[in-house]
């Protein structure tokens, strides 16, 4: 018996047609967006003025730390107040009243924060704290990185 050969799937198939045919495609594109521009410029203008107008507070706060860090009003600490790590490290405002006072954290504590944004309601114990970080970066925290991130959640709530 001899073996068939196997058929390509619908992904493959996708996958070969877009390499194949990248300016066909790009033309296409460039012309569609040009259509459907003209088409919806009034939505777009109105859509984005209520997207800028709802978050004027954060945008006015971001703008005032990135002129502070570029005047040497504040300076940008190289490592995450959460875990210590040496990665590219994001502002975060808890009142956005004071532009200044930020926590300067790497992406996954970051994100951690804003998962868990009601911490007044949320404390984990130890073990629970440790598997969601795990989960959420898959790094197997320390004792010393637990104890940052403790450190971190009081002082979300306000706590010393």
């Amino acid at each position: 018996m001899s073996k068939k050969p196997e058929k390509k799937g619908r992904k493959e198939y996708l996958k070969e047609y877009n390499k194949n045919n990248r300016a066909k495609i790009n033309k296409y594109k460039r012309e569609w967006r040009k259509k459907d521009r003209a088409k919806n410029l009034n939505k777009t203008r109105v859509y984005d003025r209520k997207y800028r107008n709802s978050r004027k507070e954060k945008q006015t706060c971001m703008n005032k730390v990135q002129w502070a860090i570029e005047s040497g009003k504040l300076v940008k600490p190289s490592l995450c107040e959460c875990c210590n790590s040496k990665r590219k490290l994001e502002g975060h405002h808890r009142n956005y009243n004071k532009p200044l006072e930020i926590m300067w954290l790497c992406y996954p504590c970051h994100g951690y924060i804003h998962r868990f944004d009601e911490w007044e309601k949320w404390l984990p114990s130890e073990a629970e704290l440790h598997e969601i970080w795990y989960k959420a970066t898959g790094i197997e925290i320390s004792l010393t990185i637990n104890k940052g991130l403790r450190a971190i959640s009081k002082r979300i709530r306000g706590e010393k």
